[in-house]
């Protein structure tokens, strides 16, 4: 464990499942979807042929899973296996082509590829016990800014953050798809970590003016180099092929050639020359080396996410049976993949101090509810009261939502509206008590709601209205189910049951009891109930000692051997010490428990399977889901296991201290060789040579090393992914701790921080422009237009605005709605589990109301939403210059840097930018502005625009052509007749347009802009 050593690994930001779920099938445009149910995946896993954990289907020690043919039904598989979590590449080895084993019965097609990624998970910052404030930095001026711009002030003090304690572990994906296999489909998309791309001059490049450049040679096409000062100094012809390397720091979208890989190029050695990489076509990247292990010489950065590789092939020895799957008939395919994940460091200790700091932990970390063995779930109880049909119920004012809701029964009575007075529109609820049921015309049948009622937009018509239907409460509240309430606050002529106490008592636990341990994330739980108290319930199912299951309620406090836990709790994590398991013991115990020993060997294999069964490996897997005790473990049982969500669990939390299959020595190996038959052992010895082509261990030379004995902690990824649903130790941005600064805005203060990362590096444009979503010339212009904005990741709210967040700048209004809402219900929409638990879960939430979507933080929004962000962001604050940290703002800051997010920002700006194109400038009604604008840099300015001031950009742009024509009033006011001279006109408009725009510094942002485009 690296407790004391400053890591330059990142620390993990999240994890993710190795594979989305399949599209829904016969669902025209369906995609892919994110999985945050592991149930998903143990049901998948279930179905593998083979490659369970910990005990394959061979019997021998797995520590890791398998992903195959069957596991695909389920699984978006064909998109390929991606990173489980932030980290670093260290090692992989690619076939050129697959190996065989050439065994009697045929040649077995097997892939020794693998990838291996570091990754450091790093435990969350302790929750301060007082305030910190960082030293004053220097002073600022007294007067306020121009133009919109705050008067912040970065600390003057560097980071001294201590580095908490961390653990470095590993995740390994095997049996990759081979090189020949990506050169069969040049389309397919290739791994970040291999060799830089490289870029082929195609169709795109079409220079082939000798004039202006003499590199060019007769009849020449191609694309023109350029020196560091943008002069025509090198000319590369059609097919040739170059790599690139950095970007020229001052003109944008041409890089330095680092490589002349292929074609004949002016100069020859044109290493140092600029290159339009716009003009270019990317040939694809390729692996470093082939056919051995490649160390990395320094770890490439590798995100969540990211593209690791393909399932290759791996044919066992039964697959070549002629009745098999995938035998002969198969053509030697049998698609595969492994994943493992492991550790070497000091696991123990590592998870001792995670549960130390899991106790200081904020209680919204607490994601996680533990079901320990022995716990009594709670089921309802019976309903002790009744409301009549002669009578009304009205939701309390600030009921909870859940299961059951809480009401105040009692009589309706009609009143005139003047004889009421003091009305609550939060609480519904008139001074005297009464409270609003409908509103009601001339005639008592001539009535409408409260909202119905609101959304009049005249006096004259509200007047049509003089009377209330209000009920008179009687008695104290009582509980109903609130799906007999339907969305309504209040109802009236329906019988509904009643408690007069909540339904659930964690006194009369008269429920089912669990006979395993369950952990589930609550944010999967689909049944909730909430006390009056806001104290919450769970409905859960839980394994009984019988093996059925039992669905009842657990309660997150004050019941008993039930528990909310956080993830850095580790609950239900166990760590056996199994080494001294051998492959020759598990052989043993594997043939005679399928029954294959013969009658003279019996009693000798008998003994050796002993060692076995009776040791810890073995023995803890069957304590954990041996139904039937009969200590006969095998792979039927392991897939019905994996299909009951408390025994998937179960084994999905043991972490075996065990020998990596990738490093065992082949002695142990050959130990088998007495007890395998005659008739086999020659196919024996050469399964034995390819587990040894397999194994990598002692070729990966890397810092910190990997254990020469290869013996590690191995968990099971899926346990490992969902003990932490959706976070890392960054929930609700906890993690980001004082980073806002306290701007100034004329009189008004309040928080700002500007981020750190630019539309520039977002490093999934590539993913983007691959599936259609963005072209690249669409990335060129936002990733410049993007700089007279924000960064990805900033935040303000000291103008006039609640909130500003994101590359777009988007807004919450003072009302509280506004494009920032409408992003944030967007994203809603796309990713329900991911809303959930980075807004949801941290106290935000998006309502639509009215068709408008509005943004509220603990049920607050406009200007009490606006009062709640600045509190503590003062004048005083501003003086200091001192950092503060804001829980709500740090929510806002960690969302929108996922990587969804992120990407939904970029799609958002693509579309604003067709949008702004698209528009018919004022006077020009037949044609768009795209007809006069072709240009990067038009597009560019008229997004700058539109993202500023979108109403004045049909009128301003109109204005700006009535300007040109009336200079030039020979031109055609058809710009499609405008042919050659289309690009000099162009450029006299955005002149007139880029500088006459009404908006802030629209002059400056344009010289911008043109400087970039």
């Amino acid at each position: 464990m690296a407790d004391t050593e400053q890591k330059k690994l990142a620390q993990i930001s999240k994890l993710v499942y190795p594979f989305q779920k399949s599209a829904e099938a016969g669902k025209a445009g369906a995609k892919p979807t994110d999985i945050d149910d592991p149930q998903v995946y143990f049901d998948a896993l279930s179905n593998a042929q083979d490659g369970f954990y910990p005990i394959g289907a061979n019997g021998q020690w797995h520590g890791g899973i398998h992903f195959d043919t069957q596991t695909g039904n389920t699984l978006a598989q064909e998109d390929g296996i991606r990173c489980i979590g932030d980290g670093e590449v260290v090692a992989y080895r690619i076939d050129s082509k697959y190996p065989n084993v050439d065994f009697s019965a045929g040649k077995a097609t097997y892939s020794r590829g693998f990838v291996l990624v570091r990754h450091c998970l790093e435990l969350p910052p302790a929750p301060k016990q007082t305030a910190q404030p960082a030293p004053a930095g220097p002073g600022a001026a007294n007067t306020a800014p121009s133009t919109p711009q705050p008067a912040a002030q970065p600390a003057a003090t560097p980071d001294q953050k201590a580095k908490e304690p961390s653990l470095i572990f590993y995740s390994v994906y095997l049996h990759l798809l081979d090189w020949a296999g990506y050169q069969a489909d040049p389309k397919k998309p290739r791994p970040a970590f291999w060799k830089s791309v490289a870029y082929v001059v195609g169709d795109k490049a079409k220079d082939r003016d000798r004039a202006s450049n003499p590199s060019i040679p007769e009849a020449g096409v191609g694309l023109n180099l350029r020196d560091a000062q943008h002069q025509k100094v090198g000319y590369a012809p059609r097919g040739a092929k170059l790599r690139l390397g950095a970007e020229n720091p001052n003109k944008k979208g041409y890089f330095v050639i680092s490589e002349v890989v292929s074609g004949q190029t002016v100069p020859a050695d044109a290493k140092g020359l600029y290159a339009y990489k716009a003009e270019l076509t990317a040939a694809g990247a390729e692996p470093d080396r082939q056919d051995a292990v490649y160390v990395l010489p320094t770890p490439a950065p590798i995100k969540a996410g990211d593209l690791i590789g393909y399932l290759g092939h791996y044919q066992r020895f039964a697959d070549l049976e002629p009745l098999a799957a995938t035998g002969p008939a198969q053509n030697g395919v049998r698609p595969l993949v492994q994943l493992d994940v492991f550790t070497a460091e000091d696991l123990k200790t590592f998870i001792a101090k995670s549960r130390e700091r899991a106790k200081l932990l904020d209680a919204k970390q607490k994601t996680l509810l533990k079901i320990d063995v022995g716990a009594k779930l709670v089921l309802p109880s019976e309903p002790d009261q009744q409301i009549g049909t002669e009578e009304a119920a009205a939701v309390v004012p600030g009921g909870k939502d859940g299961a059951w809701v809480q009401v105040r029964k009692g009589t309706l009575q009609i009143m005139d509206k003047g004889s009421l007075s003091g009305f609550n529109s939060t609480t519904h609820a008139y001074g005297g008590g009464q409270i609003l049921h409908r509103v009601l015309g001339a005639s008592d049948s001539d009535s409408i709601t409260e909202a119905a009622y609101n959304a009049l937009k005249t006096k004259e018509e509200k007047d049509k209205y003089p009377r209330r239907q209000v009920l008179v409460p009687s008695g104290p509240p009582v509980w109903v189910q609130k799906a007999l309430m339907g969305a309504d606050t209040s109802v009236a002529g329906r019988s509904l049951k009643a408690w007069s106490t909540f339904p659930l008592q964690a006194s009369q636990a008269n429920g089912p009891e669990a006979g395993f341990i369950r952990v589930a994330a609550i944010k999967k739980l689909k049944k909730v109930a909430t006390e009056a108290d806001g104290t919450r319930w769970w409905e859960v199912d839980v394994g009984k000692i019988d093996g059925n299951s039992g669905v009842g309620w657990a309660r997150e406090k004050d019941h008993a051997k039930v528990t909310l836990c956080s993830p850095w709790e580790w609950p239900g994590f166990e760590f056996i010490e199994a080494d001294g398991t051998t492959p020759e013991a598990l052989y043993a115990r594997h043939v005679v428990a399928t029954k294959q020993a013969k009658p003279d060997e019996q009693a000798a294999l008998e003994a050796k399977a002993q060692a076995a069964t009776g040791g810890p490996l073995f023995s803890r897997v069957c304590d954990a889901i041996d139904l039937d005790d009969d200590r006969h473990l095998t792979p039927a049982e392991l897939r019905k296991a994996l299909k009951q969500p408390w025994l998937a669990e179960a084994i999905s939390r043991l972490v075996f201290h065990h020998t990596s299959e990738w490093g065992t020595p082949r002695a142990q190996w050959n130990a088998i060789d007495g007890d395998i038959p005659e008739s086999r052992k020659a196919d024996w010895d050469k399964e034995k040579n390819r587990i040894e082509s397999l194994q990598w261990w002692s070729d990966v030379k890397t810092t910190p090393a990997l254990p020469g004995d290869a013996k590690v902690y191995a968990f099971h990824p899926i346990g490992l992914i969902a003990n932490f649903p959706g976070s890392s130790g960054c929930a609700c941005g906890c993690c980001l701790g004082e980073i806002f600064a306290s701007a100034r805005y004329g009189k008004q203060y309040g928080p700002v921080y500007w981020g750190k990362l630019k539309l520039a590096d977002f490093m999934g444009w590539d993913a983007l422009i691959t599936s259609g979503s963005v072209t690249a010339t669409e990335r060129d212009i936002l990733v410049a237009m993007s700089e007279n904005e924000g960064n990805m990741d900033a935040i303000q709210s000291y103008d006039s605005e609640v909130l500003t967040a994101g590359a777009m700048q988007k807004t919450v209004n003072p009302q509280g709605a506004g494009e920032l809402p409408i992003q944030v219900y967007e994203f809603q929409q796309e990713h329900p589990a991911l809303y959930q638990s980075l807004f949801a879960d941290c106290g935000w939430e998006v309502k639509d109301e009215g068709g408008k979507k509005y943004l509220y933080y603990d049920g607050k929004t406009g200007s009490e939403l606006k009062q709640i962000l600045r509190e503590g962001f003062d004048q005083a604050a501003f003086e200091s210059k001192k950092k503060i940290s804001s829980k709500p703002l740090a929510t806002i800051a960690n969302a929108i840097v996922t990587d969804e997010y992120k990407a939904k920002q970029a799609k958002d700006f693509v579309k604003r930018l067709r949008t702004a194109n698209s528009l018919a400038p004022a006077g020009y009604a037949t044609h768009k502005i795209s007809d006069y604008i072709r240009s990067n840099l038009g597009k560019a300015v008229v997004l700058d625009h539109h993202v500023n001031r979108p109403g004045y950009v049909e009128r301003d742009f109109g204005a700006a052509l009535d300007t040109f024509f009336s200079r030039n009033p020979t031109v055609s006011r058809d710009p499609g007749t405008w042919a050659t001279q289309h690009s000099s006109h162009e450029s006299s408009i955005l002149d007139i347009y880029g500088n006459s725009r009404v908006m802030t510094d629209a002059s400056a942002r344009y010289s911008s802009l043109k400087a970039k485009l």
